[in-house]
Parts: structure tokens; sequence; C-alpha cells
């Protein structure tokens, strides 16, 4: 029986125990019990995420057990978590020192030589452990990781094909090979291991979406096409695939019109299928004045902003006249910026739509009596063209957000003028066209005061060609010809600019498919990305650019105008490839629409040996273009005024 405190002591002295041999008493040795409590609750704290008392915990432990070989690990993984890494490196090297066959202590301390940027040595400690264990997946990736990391990309494959041998479906290892791939400019063993991810996750929409845009932002239009027909097929409900393929199709250099048009009837068709099936038939009639003194116009977007959208709405909506139009804004996108700020005083309401479903959108416009819906971004991202299938205005009308037909049924005007959609040829829109006088757009000026440089090329002895539109849009086809040019010119420069750019692995992988297409790259500058102000500087480097081809440029083209620089451009078949018409011939450049490929050529020499002419030109090209049509906000509100008003006239006879 244990004796307390209280009692009498044993050894009969008369005196309570606690007065007595209780401090002379033999203590139970502690380690074996309490040193497993506090590493139980160690472990239980680390998990918990609570590494101050996890580390107090372990300490504890080697208080009664120093030397405690789970109790250092521990502390180790705990100074990862809190970014000592140094400590980390100390406690790990300390414990292989007595054990230097330990994967785990391998991989723990390559760990924490990562985080500090010594590379070489963690490569170092997962070479030890793959000595004993190549099969070691975690192992394996980590040093994959590692090897790209040094740029070693050869042995990074290796790594890589290691795993695959043991999991050919590893979906990490068939990302990291395709990073591999890309960054020696492998792209169509790339896009194959994209698909082989795809084809081990059937039905995964979010590998079809990712590999469909990687594709198209490397110029494989077939494969991302194909890619987005997949997704259809595995989820027939998923109307943004649909959306998708027709988007992707644009890139397309091979698609005839009438192809383009058929396909844009046959998913615009599905689109407004898909809106029925969920949310009901069309609605057939409306809530609106039939005789108004001013219409009341919707406008849905989600690029009212600093965004091609914005900055050709921007010059034209403070000349609307309010007598005349009631303007409504439903943004789909939340993303705003001082541009918006700025549009938004042109707008009577303006309205976030992007967490409204198809319904209540449609009932949000209905509610609002709206005489005209525009859509301003067709198969583009933040569309709700579903929306409109379900038609919530009377008269609905597709403008500026998007290079073609719609193809969906419910929208019943596209407007466009003379320069992108002459009316001597057939029509390629599903809806009915509505020529604008001149032309169906107008830029606003920059804000950024940046001037008109003198010609690059008079003073650096050499001509630089530019081009500054994403790298979707570069083709074989244009990039072949670009190579062409740069023969053709001796000591010619091409200056490629995007945002893809800011990656300097990107720009390494891009030299090596733009060495595939003809193209000497030591005769290349690649420059990423810019805030507008220095972007509209990079022109001043600028002599002449070239427009690709067919989806040729817009803003980017009409923005090097207003900096002085011309471009060349392709004489395109269809409302796409005729962009940079619409805008050379409201500046009377017609000799820089080119004929044929030939001509392109022909021209892209003619204007590097005429340098006095094209420095003329330069100098007058930002005051040719104020006072053009495209810069003319004022008259071209009056005209897209007077178009609503002549699109709702005819339409108002139905309704009375």
């Amino acid at each position: 029986m244990a004796v307390s405190r209280n009692d009498p002591c044993p050894c009969g002295s008369g005196r309570k125990y606690k007065q007595c041999c209780l401090n002379a008493a033999p203590k139970a040795h502690p380690q074996q019990v309490s040193g497993a409590t506090w590493l139980q609750k160690a472990r239980e704290r680390y998990t918990a995420g609570d590494f101050k008392q996890a580390e107090a915990a372990c300490l504890e432990v080697i208080k009664v057990q120093p030397g405690q070989v789970d109790a250092l690990f521990l502390l180790g993984g705990i100074a990862l978590a809190a970014q000592n890494y140094a400590r980390a490196e100390q406690l790990f090297t300390s414990l292989l020192n007595k054990n230097s066959a330990s994967s785990q202590l391998h991989q723990a301390l390559a760990s924490a030589l990562m985080a500090q940027g010594k590379l070489e040595a963690a490569t170092v400690q997962l070479q030890k452990v793959l000595q004993h264990d190549p099969g070691l997946i975690t192992a394996q990736s980590t040093l994959a990781g590692l090897w790209l990391a040094r740029g070693d990309w050869s042995q990074a494959e290796v790594c890589y094909r290691r795993i695959l041998q043991i999991n050919p479906t590893h979906q990490d290892a068939l990302v990291g090979l395709g990073m591999v791939y890309k960054q020696q400019g492998q792209l169509a063993n790339w896009l194959a291991c994209w698909k082989k991810i795809t084809e081990t996750q059937p039905g995964d929409l979010a590998a079809y979406h990712t590999l469909g845009r990687l594709a198209l932002a490397a110029a494989h239009y077939d494969v991302a096409e194909s890619m987005f027909r997949e997704a259809v097929a595995h989820a027939p409900e998923d109307w943004k695939s649909a959306s998708s393929i027709l988007y992707v199709q644009n890139y397309q250099p091979d698609m005839s019109p009438k192809d383009r048009l058929a396909e844009a009837r046959r998913w615009g068709q599905y689109i407004s299928d898909w809106e029925h099936r969920h949310w009901g038939p069309a609605h057939q009639s409306w809530d609106v004045d039939p005789a108004p003194a001013r219409l009341r116009v919707g406008l849905v977007s989600g690029d009212l902003r600093q965004h091609p959208v914005g900055f050709f709405l921007e010059g034209m909506l403070e000349y609307i006249d309010p007598c005349r139009l009631e303007l409504f804004a439903y943004v789909s996108w939340p993303e705003a910026d001082a541009l918006t700020e700025r549009l938004k005083s042109n707008f009577s309401a303006w309205v976030p739509v992007h967490d409204l479903d198809d319904a209540q959108l449609v009932q949000r416009i209905r509610s609002d009596h709206i005489h005209v819906l525009i859509d301003l971004s067709g198969h583009t991202k933040h569309t709700r063209l579903p929306a409109f299938a379900g038609r919530p205005a009377p008269v609905q009308v597709a403008w500026l957000g998007y290079f073609g037909t719609t193809g969906l049924p419910e929208m019943d005007y596209i407007l466009v003028d003379e320069y992108v959609s002459p009316s001597s040829e057939p029509s390629q829109f599903s809806e009915q066209r509505w020529w604008l006088d001149q032309t169906y757009r107008c830029f606003s000026a920059p804000h950024e005061e940046v001037p008109v440089s003198p010609l690059p090329a008079l003073e650096k002895g050499y001509v630089t060609l530019g081009c500054f539109n994403h790298i979707s849009k570069l083709n074989v086809r244009a990039l072949q010809l670009w190579g062409r040019i740069l023969q053709a010119i001796p000591n010619a420069r091409l200056w490629l600019k995007t945002g893809a750019f800011d990656d300097p692995q990107e720009v390494e992988s891009y030299q090596r498919y733009l060495v595939s297409c003809g193209l000497d790259t030591q005769r290349v500058i690649f420059q990423g990305g810019s805030p507008r102000q220095q972007y509209l500087e990079c022109f001043h480097h600028i002599d002449f650019a070239l427009d690709p081809f067919p989806f040729t440029g817009g803003t980017v083209s009409v923005e090097g105008l207003w900096m002085g620089v011309p471009v060349l451009t392709l004489k395109g078949q269809d409302f796409l490839s005729r962009s940079g018409e619409n805008l050379l011939y409201n500046l009377d450049l017609a000799s820089w629409v080119a004929r044929d490929v030939d001509d392109y050529l022909a021209q892209a020499r003619y204007w590097s040996e005429h340098l006095t002419e094209l420095a003329t030109l330069r100098a007058d090209l930002r005051h040719r273009l104020q006072y053009s049509p495209l810069l003319d906000g004022k008259k071209f509100a009056q005209r897209w005024q007077d178009a609503l008003w002549a699109i709702w006239e005819r339409r108002q006879a139905s309704l009375t």
C-alpha cells in the first residue's frame, strides 16, 4: 500500500512521512515514461501547427533523454516550418553524422539546403538517397525540380523519365517533363505530355482547359481546338468549352470564312440550347416603352477598364447625348482601375453582375426596361453570351469586343464598316450587318503624355521592325515571312514585346521556336510587359511594325500609329483579318496594306530603303490620326447613336 505524505513514516521515527524520509526516497526514473509523453505532445502540437509548443515539448524530451533522435528530427522540422533554415541544416547534419544511411534525413537536409539556395549541396543529398533507393518517387521529383532550378534540363528529364517508368501516369512528372520539353523548344513533345495528362484523367475539364490555353499560347491551334472539343465531348453541359472552340478558330490560318461561319452557327446554337435547357426559353415580350423619348441601352462587358474595350469606349462615350440615350453598364468582371472610374460617369447605372447567374442577369436587364442590349465580349474571357440567348431585350447587338460573328441565333445585329465587311461581299455573320460610316470603332487618345520620337534608324544605322502583339497570334506562316524579311534587309532587327517574355526561360524557349521557323535570333530583341507609359515609350525604338495574320492587331496597331509607327498589314478576307485595313484606309495609308505575302516582303524592303520618307510619315502620323475618323469621338458618337435609333425604329414596328 502506498504511503501518503501525511502518514507516519515507515522508518518508525514517529514523524510524518513528508517530514522524514519522503525527500530521501529514491525517485522513479522519468526517461522512459515522461520522455515518451513529451514526445507524443510534441508531435500533436506540431500536427496542429503550434510550433512554439511543439518545440518546448521537444526540449523537455531532450532534458530527460539527451540526443533523442525523434525529438531532434522534429526540432529540425519545426525549424524548417519557422524558416530557420540554418538551424534545420545544423540539426539534420548532426543526425546524419550518427545515421548516414537514413533517406529521410538526407531528404530533410536537402530541403533545408534548397531553402537557403544551396542547390548543389542539396543535389548531393538527394543523389545519396537515390543511390540507396532509386525508386523513391518523392526524392526523384525533388531532384528534378533542383535540376530545373539549376538550368540542367537534361538531368531533370532523366529524373522525370525514371518516375514515369515507375508510374506512367504520374501527373507531376508529366507536367515537369513537359516543362523540360518546352524549355528545350520541343513544343510538340511538351504538348504530348499534357495530352497524356488528359488521357489519364478523362473528364477532367481543368486539364483540358489548361492544355487548350497552353497550346493556344504556343500557337498550336489544332491541339488547342481538339482539347476544347474533348472537353465538350466529356462534359456536354460545359458551354464555355464550346465558346473556346470558336475563339481558337480565330487563329487558324487555313480556315475559310465560310467554314468559320458554319462553325459559329453550330456552336452558337449549342450555347443557345444550353441556356434554354437550364433557364427556360427566350423571352418574346418586354416591358419597354415602344416610343421612347430616349433609348435605354445596356452594355455587357467584363472589360470596362485598362483593356482594348475600355480604350475604344472612352473617347466616344463622353459625347453621348443624354437626351437621346440612357446608358446602363452590366459589368461581368469586378476588376477596376482608373479607366473604370472615368467610364462610370457616362452611365446612369453601373451594375456588377459577375456573381449573378444567367436567369438573374436576364431578370435584372428586363427590370431595367432595356431597349437595345449590346455585347462587348463575344467569345472572349468574361463573356455572358448565354444570357443573350434568353433575349432579355427586344434588340440585341454585337460590337467592339470581338472580331467576328457570335453565331448566337438571338443576336440580331453586328456593327461593322465597309473596310472590315464590304457590303459588296456575302455576309460572314449569323447576325445582320449594320454599317457605320467610315469606321465601326473610335480610339481614345492615351492619357499618358509620350511624344513621338525621331526615326530610330537614322541614328542607329539599321531598321528595327516590331510586333508588340501577344505571341499566340504569331503563327508559323507569319514568323517564316518575317524571317524572309530579316534575310532581305541586312542588319535589320525584330523587336518582340509581350508579357510572356517577363520570364527568361520563356524567352529561351521561344528563341528555339523562332529558329525552327527560320529566324536568326541574334537579330531578335525580346522584351516583357510594361506599364502603359513605358509601353508607349518602347515605340521610340521601332521604325515600323509588322502585323501578324490572320489574327491582326487592333489596339497595339493604333497605339503604334499614335506613336508615329506605321504598321504593315496583309490584306484579309474577313472581319478578323481586316482590322489593320480599318485603321490604314482611314489614314490614307493604302500602300501599307500588302496584297499578298510577296507584296508584304516588298513593302518591308521599300520602307527600309526610304528612310527619309519614313521619317516624314512618322513626324506627321499622330497629327493625321488625331484628325481622322478613328479619333473623332464626337462624330463617331453621333453616328453610333443614329445607328442604334435606326435599328430600334426598324424593330419598333413589330412591337406596336
